[in-house]
């Protein structure tokens, strides 16, 4: 099997995967049940096609270079996919258990989500490219969102405290963030590995 093969599955993948996490940012932030549920099914969907090719790999008796890089790929991937479920999940809960975030809370989260967005779309040009400057860009993006979750929770804190935020939502906030932060570190991980 040759190298090209199998970042065409990962290009395939996060190719499927963009419009699907676009759909699950909208849903969010128009508190859209059906459309989060919707969103995660179709996200299942994609990793769960793609399980084949994989199985094909680890049946081999005798692994080669690029059978061993294609399944350390899939495991990042299967990180962020994840750190994607467990966001989604989280904001459905949110939704059926009638919890309100502030203002604040949600422009946070929908910040965070747009930026794992992007690093989806330049994780996927990456695996075209291999355009180091790419790469950078990833980790500065990476970073910066990472930073951006701990500064978010540090100001959450503070709106608990003031009674602002309840602890609820706290909980459910803090386990987005948490969520956002494990993608974007496996996003990063598996650009490395790429």
């Amino acid at each position: 099997m040759e190298e090209k093969e199998v970042l065409s599955v990962f290009q395939e993948m996060f190719d499927k995967a963009l419009p699907v996490f676009k759909s699950i940012r909208e849903g969010f932030d128009r508190e859209n049940g059906k459309t989060l549920k919707e969103g995660l099914r179709n996200f299942r969907e994609i990793i769960k096609s793609s399980l084949p090719f994989f199985e094909s790999i680890t049946k081999k008796q005798e692994k080669d270079d690029v059978d061993k890089k294609a399944i350390d790929l899939l495991v990042s991937a299967q990180m962020v996919a994840s750190g994607i479920e467990n966001l989604v999940q989280k904001m459905i809960t949110k939704l059926e258990s009638h919890v309100l975030f502030s203002d604040r809370a949600k422009k946070e989260i929908n910040d965070l989500t747009e930026e794992i967005e992007k690093v989806l779309r330049d994780v996927r040009d990456f695996i075209i490219t291999k355009n180091p400057e790419l790469k950078e860009k990833i980790e500065e993006r990476t970073d910066r969102t990472i930073k951006m979750a701990y500064e978010f929770d540090t100001t959450h804190q503070k709106r608990l405290i003031t009674g602002i935020c309840m602890p609820k939502a706290s909980y459910l906030f803090l386990e987005m963030t948490d969520s956002i932060r494990k993608v974007a570190r496996e996003m990063r991980n598996l650009a490395e590995k790429v």
